[in-house]
């Protein structure tokens, strides 16, 4: 259980980032598709939140089946881009 919180501090570390970030440049569509940077700031976040929910624990996954992982994560992001 440990290493699952170590993992899900780290996932949280990325959210604050993006939270930053949009923060930072704004909610805008335009901007993001226009600015590579703030792309590439959410991207590699969002990269890293989908590679640290992969060594989630499978009973920890399961146990936590609200908490959007791997493809859900992916899934859920393509469709708001």
């Amino acid at each position: 259980m440990n290493r699952n919180c170590d993992l899900i501090r780290h996932i949280l570390k990325y959210c604050q980032s993006i939270k930053s970030t949009l923060l930072r440049f704004g909610d805008d569509f335009e901007t993001f598709n226009t600015d590579i940077d703030y792309r590439n700031s959410v991207c590699m976040s969002i990269l890293q939140i989908g590679e640290l929910s992969r060594r989630l624990s499978e009973d920890y996954k399961n146990e936590k089946s609200e908490i959007p992982t791997n493809y859900r994560i992916e899934k859920y992001m393509c469709a708001r881009l």
